[in-house]
């Protein structure tokens, strides 16, 4: 007797008609999925979420009658199980703003639309969009609440702080699930925390600049995206760029005797077969004389597995996130299964662990 594998059940939710036959007859060429349906609105995606139960949905963002972050919302409030959902976003700054919101809301990951001015090909990020769906279907879903930004008061205290090389460094390392996860453990950490904050998060350059804006605007630290020659500052959070990898070296900073880290760029396109987080935890680790703390959170893959060996033997700190508290748990049960973990902990855990060790 042949057992027929189950296929994964997608729905196609996209206001253009022209966006919704591309998708469903690129996807149709892999037998393991199959396009249930299609709808053109936030409103029809309820509905057919509803009476299809796709596993994963492909969402747009912007759509008349209803969007796709409070489509997606809606969806993921009814009970029982649910589909996780990939976003579509265009390549604006609002599309930027409007995807982490949807990553909020609960949608597992996102695809970047090409620009309205450039002719679409899908077969330019087929690999992707492929790739991302079947992640998706084994994914949790999970959502966080909303936040508000509170840049005003930082931005005055900013003024008067005194910059210091930091005796210890954090290197967050996500991927897959990993942006509003992010947010959340920077929001909780206080603004005095004695460490520099290094996320090595997976997404394209435009999208490092949005999200470095985005933390910036809603936690008590500041946040921006690296920059060549940065100096490492104690209290402040540094975003990888994407595109490029994060390099460190040592430098005199703000006296003679003060010696730190300073911030070196080299573009991804260099490295062939090397990884982001790998490469930033490796660099700080033969280069860093203080303390090093590494932190894994959700994502598909092994990238930190050798970064946090290299933290290891240099006598760092290495957390893992829970793995079943993860979008998705490769990156995590990786180090966990190689024995490179200090401790596994639950992302509220996380957090009271980094104000333990940053005192």
């Amino acid at each position: 007797m042949v057992i027929k594998e189950k296929k994964i059940k997608l729905l196609i939710v996209d206001d253009s008609f022209f966006m919704r036959s591309l998708l469903k007859s690129l996807i149709s060429g892999y037998p393991e999925f199959e396009v249930v349906g299609t709808a053109k609105n936030g409103i029809e995606a309820i509905r057919m979420a509803e009476e299809l139960k796709p596993d994963v949905i492909s969402m747009d963002i912007n759509m008349p009658l209803m969007n796709g972050i409070d489509a997606t919302k809606a969806i993921l409030k009814h009970a029982g199980p649910v589909p996780t959902v990939v976003m579509f976003s265009a390549y604006a700054k609002e599309g930027a703003e409007e995807t982490f919101e949807c990553l909020r809301a609960g949608a597992v990951d996102y695809i970047m639309k090409p620009p309205v001015e450039v002719p679409i090909n899908l077969d330019d990020v087929e690999e992707e969009i492929i790739s991302k769906l079947r992640t998706a279907a084994s994914a949790k879903v999970q959502s966080f609440k909303d936040i508000e930004s509170n840049t005003e008061v930082k931005e005055k205290e900013e003024e008067h702080k005194t910059k210091q090389s930091p005796r210890r460094i954090v290197i967050i390392g996500s991927s897959t699930g990993g942006p509003p996860l992010v947010e959340n453990i920077l929001m909780a950490l206080p603004k005095d925390i004695k460490a520099a904050i290094i996320i090595v998060q997976h997404m394209p350059k435009f999208f490092t600049e949005s999200f470095a804006r985005r933390l910036n605007n809603v936690t008590q630290i500041p946040v921006k995206e690296a920059a060549e020659g940065d100096s490492l500052v104690e209290g402040k959070v540094y975003v990888s760029p994407g595109s490029f990898y994060m390099n460190f070296t040592r430098a005199a900073m703000f006296t003679p005797d003060d010696v730190g880290l300073s911030v070196y760029l080299t573009p991804e396109i260099l490295h062939a077969g090397l990884q982001s987080i790998d490469m930033a935890m490796s660099s700080a680790a033969r280069t860093f004389r203080g303390e090093i703390i590494g932190i894994i959170l959700t994502g598909m893959g092994e990238d930190g597995l050798e970064g946090c060996a290299e933290i290891k033997s240099h006598k760092g700190y290495v957390i893992a996130q829970s793995p079943e508290t993860a979008v998705v748990d490769s990156m995590p049960r990786a180090i966990i299964e190689n024995k490179l973990v200090d401790e596994v902990l639950d992302p509220d855990q996380i957090i009271k662990r980094i104000i333990e060790l940053c005192q």
